[in-house]
Protein backbone atom coordinates (compact mmCIF):
# COMPACT_ATOMS: atom_id res chain seq x y z
CA UNK A 1 0.00 0.00 0.00
CA UNK A 2 1.35 3.43 -1.00
CA UNK A 3 0.90 6.88 0.49
CA UNK A 4 -1.89 8.59 -1.45
CA UNK A 5 -4.76 11.04 -1.14
CA UNK A 6 -7.11 8.14 -0.39
CA UNK A 7 -5.10 7.48 2.78
CA UNK A 8 -4.27 11.04 3.81
CA UNK A 9 -7.67 12.66 4.20
CA UNK A 10 -8.64 16.01 5.72
CA UNK A 11 -10.83 14.32 8.32
CA UNK A 12 -7.67 12.82 9.82
CA UNK A 13 -6.82 16.32 11.08
CA UNK A 14 -10.22 17.43 12.35
CA UNK A 15 -9.37 16.61 15.94
CA UNK A 16 -7.30 19.05 17.98
CA UNK A 17 -5.18 16.08 19.02
CA UNK A 18 -2.97 13.66 17.11
CA UNK A 19 -4.58 10.55 15.66
CA UNK A 20 -2.82 7.21 15.32
CA UNK A 21 -4.06 4.94 12.54
CA UNK A 22 -2.93 1.54 11.32
CA UNK A 23 -3.64 1.14 7.61
CA UNK A 24 -2.52 -2.23 6.31
CA UNK A 25 1.11 -2.59 7.38
CA UNK A 26 1.47 1.16 7.85
CA UNK A 27 1.29 3.16 11.06
CA UNK A 28 0.56 6.84 10.49
CA UNK A 29 0.46 9.54 13.16
CA UNK A 30 -1.71 12.39 11.90
CA UNK A 31 -0.69 15.68 13.51
CA UNK A 32 -2.86 18.81 13.16
CA UNK A 33 -0.84 21.84 12.12
CA UNK A 34 -0.35 24.19 15.04
CA UNK A 35 0.29 27.83 14.25
CA UNK A 36 2.27 28.05 17.48
CA UNK A 37 4.77 25.63 15.91
CA UNK A 38 5.33 27.85 12.87
CA UNK A 39 8.12 30.44 13.07
CA UNK A 40 8.15 30.19 16.84
CA UNK A 41 10.75 31.88 19.02
CA UNK A 42 10.21 29.37 21.81
CA UNK A 43 11.29 26.02 20.42
CA UNK A 44 12.85 25.08 23.79
CA UNK A 45 9.37 25.33 25.32
CA UNK A 46 8.03 22.84 22.75
CA UNK A 47 10.44 20.00 23.62
CA UNK A 48 7.94 18.56 26.10
CA UNK A 49 4.84 19.31 24.03
CA UNK A 50 2.17 16.61 24.35
CA UNK A 51 2.27 15.96 20.59
CA UNK A 52 6.00 15.18 20.67
CA UNK A 53 5.58 12.91 23.70
CA UNK A 54 2.74 11.00 22.02
CA UNK A 55 4.68 10.55 18.77
CA UNK A 56 7.72 9.25 20.62
CA UNK A 57 5.57 6.90 22.68
CA UNK A 58 3.72 5.60 19.61
CA UNK A 59 6.96 4.62 17.86
CA UNK A 60 8.91 3.91 21.07
CA UNK A 61 11.56 6.44 20.05
CA UNK A 62 14.58 6.50 22.31
CA UNK A 63 17.17 8.21 20.13
CA UNK A 64 16.26 9.43 16.65
CA UNK A 65 18.54 10.89 13.98
CA UNK A 66 17.05 12.94 11.16
CA UNK A 67 18.45 13.08 7.62
CA UNK A 68 18.10 16.36 5.70
CA UNK A 69 19.83 17.89 2.70
CA UNK A 70 19.89 18.07 -1.05
CA UNK A 71 17.55 16.98 -3.78
CA UNK A 72 20.24 18.23 -6.17
CA UNK A 73 22.28 16.00 -8.49
CA UNK A 74 25.47 14.78 -6.80
CA UNK A 75 28.91 14.11 -8.21
CA UNK A 76 28.90 10.51 -9.54
CA UNK A 77 32.30 9.80 -8.01
CA UNK A 78 31.08 10.94 -4.59
CA UNK A 79 27.86 8.92 -4.48
CA UNK A 80 29.45 5.62 -3.28
CA UNK A 81 31.38 7.52 -0.59
CA UNK A 82 28.23 9.34 0.57
CA UNK A 83 26.24 6.11 0.57
CA UNK A 84 28.85 4.27 2.64
CA UNK A 85 29.07 7.07 5.21
CA UNK A 86 25.31 7.44 5.46
CA UNK A 87 24.93 3.68 5.90
CA UNK A 88 27.46 3.69 8.77
CA UNK A 89 25.59 6.45 10.59
CA UNK A 90 22.04 5.18 10.09
CA UNK A 91 22.98 1.60 10.90
CA UNK A 92 24.52 2.64 14.23
CA UNK A 93 22.73 0.79 17.03
CA UNK A 94 22.66 3.91 19.21
CA UNK A 95 19.87 5.26 16.98
CA UNK A 96 16.55 3.55 17.61
CA UNK A 97 14.94 5.47 14.73
CA UNK A 98 15.71 7.51 11.61
CA UNK A 99 13.33 10.15 10.27
CA UNK A 100 13.58 11.81 6.86
CA UNK A 101 11.64 13.64 4.14
CA UNK A 102 10.48 10.47 2.33
CA UNK A 103 9.95 11.85 -1.22
CA UNK A 104 12.96 11.51 -3.52
CA UNK A 105 13.60 12.68 -7.06
CA UNK A 106 14.20 11.01 -10.42
CA UNK A 107 16.00 12.55 -13.38
CA UNK A 108 13.57 12.92 -16.31
CA UNK A 109 16.34 12.35 -18.87
CA UNK A 110 18.14 9.35 -17.37
CA UNK A 111 15.53 7.92 -15.01
CA UNK A 112 18.14 7.78 -12.24
CA UNK A 113 17.01 8.54 -8.70
CA UNK A 114 18.92 11.17 -6.74
CA UNK A 115 19.09 13.24 -3.56
CA UNK A 116 19.31 12.61 0.15
CA UNK A 117 15.76 11.26 0.53
CA UNK A 118 16.30 8.85 -2.34
CA UNK A 119 19.54 7.56 -0.85
CA UNK A 120 17.92 7.11 2.56
CA UNK A 121 15.04 5.19 0.93
CA UNK A 122 17.43 2.95 -0.98
CA UNK A 123 19.38 2.15 2.19
CA UNK A 124 16.12 1.39 4.02
CA UNK A 125 14.95 -0.87 1.20
CA UNK A 126 18.21 -2.81 1.01
CA UNK A 127 19.02 -3.12 4.72
CA UNK A 128 16.47 -4.43 7.25
CA UNK A 129 18.34 -2.93 10.20
CA UNK A 130 17.71 0.54 8.72
CA UNK A 131 14.34 -0.18 7.11
CA UNK A 132 12.89 -1.35 10.43
CA UNK A 133 13.61 1.97 12.14
CA UNK A 134 12.79 4.46 9.39
CA UNK A 135 10.03 7.08 9.81
CA UNK A 136 8.80 9.13 6.86
CA UNK A 137 7.97 12.81 7.42
CA UNK A 138 4.85 13.73 5.42
CA UNK A 139 2.67 16.76 4.76
CA UNK A 140 -0.84 16.13 3.58
CA UNK A 141 -0.87 18.29 0.43
CA UNK A 142 2.65 18.42 -0.97
CA UNK A 143 3.67 14.80 -0.31
CA UNK A 144 0.74 13.25 -2.16
CA UNK A 145 0.88 15.95 -4.85
CA UNK A 146 4.61 15.37 -5.42
CA UNK A 147 4.21 11.59 -5.70
CA UNK A 148 1.30 11.89 -8.13
CA UNK A 149 2.38 14.85 -10.27
CA UNK A 150 6.16 15.27 -9.98
CA UNK A 151 7.18 11.65 -10.28
CA UNK A 152 8.73 11.62 -6.80
CA UNK A 153 10.07 8.29 -5.64
CA UNK A 154 9.60 6.67 -2.24
CA UNK A 155 10.77 3.78 -0.07
CA UNK A 156 9.09 0.41 -0.47
CA UNK A 157 9.94 -0.61 3.09
CA UNK A 158 9.01 2.52 5.06
CA UNK A 159 5.89 1.67 7.07
CA UNK A 160 5.96 4.32 9.82
CA UNK A 161 4.94 7.91 9.15
CA UNK A 162 4.22 11.24 10.79
CA UNK A 163 1.91 13.41 8.68
CA UNK A 164 1.18 17.09 9.38
CA UNK A 165 -1.97 18.71 7.98
CA UNK A 166 -4.35 19.95 6.77
CA UNK A 167 -3.30 21.91 3.67
CA UNK A 168 0.40 21.68 4.50
CA UNK A 169 3.32 22.16 2.13
CA UNK A 170 6.93 21.07 2.37
CA UNK A 171 8.50 22.86 5.33
CA UNK A 172 5.30 23.06 7.36
CA UNK A 173 6.29 19.89 9.22
CA UNK A 174 9.81 20.81 10.30
CA UNK A 175 9.00 21.82 13.86
CA UNK A 176 7.50 18.39 14.50
CA UNK A 177 10.25 16.42 12.75
CA UNK A 178 13.06 18.47 14.33
CA UNK A 179 11.65 18.09 17.84
CA UNK A 180 11.38 14.32 17.28
CA UNK A 181 15.11 13.91 16.66
CA UNK A 182 18.10 14.17 18.98
CA UNK A 183 20.70 14.49 16.20
CA UNK A 184 20.75 15.49 12.54
CA UNK A 185 22.72 14.78 9.36
CA UNK A 186 22.76 17.51 6.71
CA UNK A 187 24.26 16.67 3.31
CA UNK A 188 24.90 20.08 1.71
CA UNK A 189 21.28 21.26 2.09
CA UNK A 190 19.29 24.23 0.86
CA UNK A 191 16.94 26.77 2.42
CA UNK A 192 14.73 24.29 4.30
CA UNK A 193 17.72 22.35 5.61
CA UNK A 194 19.22 25.61 6.87
CA UNK A 195 16.00 26.39 8.77
CA UNK A 196 16.12 22.91 10.30
CA UNK A 197 19.77 23.18 11.36
CA UNK A 198 18.87 26.50 12.99
CA UNK A 199 16.25 24.60 15.01
CA UNK A 200 18.90 22.12 16.12
CA UNK A 201 21.22 24.91 17.21
CA UNK A 202 18.39 26.52 19.17
CA UNK A 203 17.74 23.14 20.81
CA UNK A 204 21.51 22.71 21.40
CA UNK A 205 21.54 19.37 19.57
CA UNK A 206 24.35 17.97 17.44
CA UNK A 207 24.48 18.17 13.65
CA UNK A 208 26.81 16.46 11.17
CA UNK A 209 27.21 18.65 8.07
CA UNK A 210 28.68 17.20 4.87
CA UNK A 211 30.18 19.24 2.02
CA UNK A 212 31.38 18.35 -1.46
CA UNK A 213 28.53 16.15 -2.69
CA UNK A 214 27.34 18.33 -5.55
CA UNK A 215 28.38 18.46 -9.19
CA UNK A 216 30.56 21.42 -10.09
CA UNK A 217 28.53 22.32 -13.18
CA UNK A 218 25.11 22.47 -11.52
CA UNK A 219 24.92 22.01 -7.79
CA UNK A 220 27.73 24.23 -6.62
CA UNK A 221 26.11 27.40 -7.91
CA UNK A 222 23.22 27.05 -5.45
CA UNK A 223 23.21 27.96 -1.77
CA UNK A 224 24.50 25.17 0.48
CA UNK A 225 23.52 25.18 4.15
CA UNK A 226 26.65 23.25 5.12
CA UNK A 227 29.00 25.57 3.21
CA UNK A 228 27.22 28.60 4.63
CA UNK A 229 27.63 27.45 8.23
CA UNK A 230 31.24 26.37 7.72
CA UNK A 231 31.94 29.93 6.57
CA UNK A 232 31.10 31.15 10.09
CA UNK A 233 33.36 28.77 11.97
CA UNK A 234 35.76 30.49 14.38
CA UNK A 235 33.97 33.83 14.04
CA UNK A 236 32.45 33.85 17.54
CA UNK A 237 33.82 37.33 18.27
CA UNK A 238 32.03 39.02 15.38
CA UNK A 239 29.14 41.35 16.15
CA UNK A 240 25.65 40.92 14.71
CA UNK A 241 26.35 43.78 12.29
CA UNK A 242 29.55 42.11 11.11
CA UNK A 243 27.75 38.79 10.69
CA UNK A 244 25.04 40.48 8.63
CA UNK A 245 27.71 41.85 6.31
CA UNK A 246 29.35 38.41 6.08
CA UNK A 247 26.00 36.91 5.11
CA UNK A 248 25.48 39.50 2.37
CA UNK A 249 28.97 38.86 0.97
CA UNK A 250 28.48 35.09 1.05
CA UNK A 251 25.12 35.18 -0.70
CA UNK A 252 26.52 37.25 -3.58
CA UNK A 253 28.35 34.12 -4.75
CA UNK A 254 25.33 31.78 -4.87
CA UNK A 255 21.85 31.42 -6.32
CA UNK A 256 19.42 30.98 -3.42
CA UNK A 257 17.46 28.08 -4.96
CA UNK A 258 16.36 26.53 -8.22
CA UNK A 259 13.27 28.41 -9.40
CA UNK A 260 12.48 25.60 -11.84
CA UNK A 261 11.59 23.27 -8.99
CA UNK A 262 7.92 22.99 -8.20
CA UNK A 263 8.21 23.79 -4.47
CA UNK A 264 10.50 26.83 -4.79
CA UNK A 265 7.89 29.21 -3.37
CA UNK A 266 8.26 27.60 0.06
CA UNK A 267 11.95 28.54 0.29
CA UNK A 268 12.07 32.30 0.92
CA UNK A 269 9.94 32.28 4.12
CA UNK A 270 12.06 29.45 5.55
CA UNK A 271 15.33 31.16 4.67
CA UNK A 272 14.28 34.58 5.94
CA UNK A 273 13.13 33.10 9.25
CA UNK A 274 16.37 31.12 9.56
CA UNK A 275 18.55 34.20 8.96
CA UNK A 276 16.51 36.22 11.45
CA UNK A 277 16.99 33.60 14.17
CA UNK A 278 20.63 32.99 13.26
CA UNK A 279 21.36 36.65 13.98
CA UNK A 280 18.92 37.26 16.84
CA UNK A 281 20.14 34.25 18.85
CA UNK A 282 23.81 34.65 17.82
CA UNK A 283 23.89 31.11 16.53
CA UNK A 284 27.34 31.56 14.94
CA UNK A 285 28.55 31.25 18.52
CA UNK A 286 27.04 27.72 18.78
CA UNK A 287 28.72 26.13 15.77
CA UNK A 288 30.71 23.88 18.11
CA UNK A 289 27.56 21.71 17.97
CA UNK A 290 28.28 21.03 14.28
CA UNK A 291 30.92 18.74 12.82
CA UNK A 292 31.92 19.47 9.21
CA UNK A 293 33.11 16.74 6.83
CA UNK A 294 34.15 17.15 3.20
CA UNK A 295 33.59 14.28 0.78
Amino acid sequence: MKISQTIIKKENFESSNIQEKNIGEMKIIFVPKLESFQFTNNIQDLKEHVFIKKIKDAFQIENCIQVVGDVTLWDKQKIPIIQERLFEILNDEKFSHVNYGYTGRKCKKTGKRYGVNTMTSLLADSCDSIGNKIIGNLVDFHTTHAIKNWGCTTSKECKNFVCVGPNCRFGDDIMISDLMCSEMICIEGGMQSFRQVVNMLLLERKVQCFIGARTKTEGERFFSCSRFLQNFQNKEELSAEEIQKEIENFMQNFVKYDKNKEDHKTKDPLFNDAIEKFIEYKLWKKLNLISFTKF
